[in-house]
C-alpha cells in the first residue's frame, strides 16, 4: 500500500499520469513545439537576411548591428520561446487532457510566493557573486549605463524573459522530467537525461563557441541543479524563479563579450574568467539550496530521487 502522505509528496508525478499519456502524443507535442519555435524565428531571420554577416559565433547577438533597438531585438530573440510556451501548455491541456498547471505543482495550485522568493533570492545572490568577481578583477569592469536604452530593455526583460525561461523550465523540469520519470520509474535517470539535453540545447551559445566544449559543463550543471530542486520540492516554482532572475540579471545588470544577449546593461566586463565563474556559481548554488531547504525543505525526501512507484488502486 502507498501511504496518503507519499502520494501527496509525489503529486508532481501523480498528476502527470492523468489524462492521455500515449508516447505518440509526446512526439506530436514536441514536434509542434519545434515547428512553433522555427515559425517564431521568422521575424528575426528577416532582419538577419537584410544584414548578412552580422552574427559572430563567438559574440552574442547585438540588435544594434541590425539597426534595431536593443529592446526590440530582445523581444525578437525571445518571441520563438513565447510561441513554444503556448504550444507546450496547449499540448498538455488539449492533447494530454490534463491541466497545464500540472507542470508546475502537480495536483496543487502553483505557489507563486515560492516563485517570487526564488526570483528575488537568486537576483540578490547574483549581485553578490558579481561583486566578488569585481573585487578580484576590478580592472575588467566599467560603467556602461545608458538610460535611454536601459529602461526599455528593463521593461522587456522583466515581462518577456520570464516567458523564455518558463518554456525551458516547463519543458525540461516539467514535461520531460515528468514523462521520463513516470515511464522509467527512475527519477535519477530523468534528472540525468534532462540535464544532458539542457546542456546540449545551449551548445550553440556564444560562451560555448568562445570557450570550448568545457563550457557545456556549466549548462549541464545548471540543469542538474534545477532538476534536483524540482525533484526534492515536487514542483517547478523554485526552478522557474531562479532561471528567470538569472536571465533578467544577465540582460540588465552585467554583460560580457560572449553574453548570449548583448544588451545595454548597467555594467560591462571585458573579461570572462570561466574557472572563476564556475567556482563562484557553485557557492551561489549552495547558498540558494540552503536557503530553499530552510524555507521549504521540511518535507524534502532524498529517497524520492531513487525511485518512483505508483499503486494504481490507491489512486482510485
Amino acid at each position: 500500500m502507498v501511504s496518503k502522505e507519499l502520494l501527496m509528496d509525489a503529486s508532481f508525478f501523480q498528476a502527470a499520469r492523468k489524462g492521455n499519456n500515449s508516447l505518440g502524443l509526446f512526439f506530436v507535442t514536441l514536434g509542434l513545439l519545434i515547428l512553433a519555435f522555427f515559425v517564431g524565428q521568422a521575424p528575426l531571420t528577416y532582419y538577419l537576411v537584410q544584414e548578412p554577416g552580422t552574427l559572430d559565433a563567438n559574440q552574442g547577438f547585438n540588435p544594434v548591428d541590425l539597426g534595431l533597438s536593443p529592446a526590440y531585438g530582445l523581444f525578437l530573440v525571445t518571441f520563438p520561446f513565447i510561441l513554444g510556451l503556448l504550444v507546450l501548455l496547449g499540448g498538455v491541456q488539449l492533447l494530454h487532457k490534463r491541466p497545464w498547471t500540472s507542470l508546475i505543482r502537480g495536483f496543487q495550485k502553483p505557489n507563486w510566493y515560492k516563485y517570487w522568493l526564488a526570483f528575488g533570492a537568486w537576483f540578490l545572490i547574483c549581485a553578490v557573486g558579481e561583486l566578488v568577481m569585481w573585487a578580484l578583477h576590478p580592472e575588467a569592469y566599467h560603467l556602461s549605463f545608458q538610460p535611454n536604452l536601459f529602461f526599455p530593455v528593463l521593461l522587456v526583460a522583466f515581462f518577456v524573459l520570464p516567458l523564455q525561461t518558463s518554456l525551458e523550465e516547463l519543458l525540461f523540469r516539467g514535461y520531460l522530467l515528468q514523462g521520463i520519470t513516470i515511464s522509467s520509474q527512475k527519477p535519477w535517470l530523468a534528472l540525468a537525461v534532462t540535464s544532458l539535453l539542457f546542456g546540449l540545447l545551449h551548445g550553440t551559445n556564444p560562451e560555448v563557441q568562445a570557450i570550448g566544449p568545457i563550457a557545456l559543463s556549466y549548462y549541464i550543471g545548471v540543469g542538474a541543479f534545477l532538476g534536483l530542486l524540482t525533484l526534492l520540492d515536487q514542483g517547478t516554482e523554485l526552478a522557474l524563479g531562479l532561471h528567470a532572475a538569472n536571465n533578467v540579471f544577465g540582460a540588465t545588470m552585467v554583460s560580457f563579450p560572449s553574453s548570449a544577449f548583448q544588451m545595454p546593461t548597467i555594467f560591462r566586463s571585458d573579461e570572462f574568467d570561466f574557472p572563476l565563474m564556475m567556482a563562484v556559481w557553485v557557492v551561489m548554488a549552495g547558498a540558494f539550496f540552503l536557503l530553499s531547504k530552510r524555507m521549504f525543505g521540511a518535507n524534502w525526501n532524498w529517497k524520492s530521487l531513487l525511485s518512483f512507484e505508483v499503486n494504481d488502486e490507491e489512486m482510485m
